[in-house]
């Protein structure tokens, strides 16, 4: 898979190791428009998956993700983890994560 560039902005975001060939992103989104609008966003090109809200206006966004990528092996992707205002955590996945 090469390099994994995970740009994130304004959101947290957990990098997981998994037992799959792809990667896989979950998102959990909550917003309130006061009069602005609520939304995220997402984009994959080549190997940037840019991950953030979308919001605008007055509004109250809350958003996180969590990304699954191959563990170890040739289709392990190397991970660069880039973040505004966000946090992120990488981890080898769990016993549980690999039933």
């Amino acid at each position: 898979m090469g390099t994994l560039v995970v740009d994130v902005e304004d959101s947290p975001v957990e990098v997981v190791a998994a037992d799959r060939a792809d990667v896989r992103v979950t998102r959990w989104f909550d917003g309130i428009a006061y009069g602005g609008s609520t939304g995220a966003r997402w984009s994959m090109e080549g190997g940037r998956l840019s991950l953030g809200p979308a919001c605008s206006g007055p509004v109250s966004c809350g958003i996180r993700h969590r990304v699954e990528v191959p563990r170890g092996g040739e289709d392990a992707p190397a991970i660069t983890a880039r973040t505004a205002n966000g946090h992120v955590t990488v981890r080898p996945a769990s016993r549980r994560d690999r039933s």
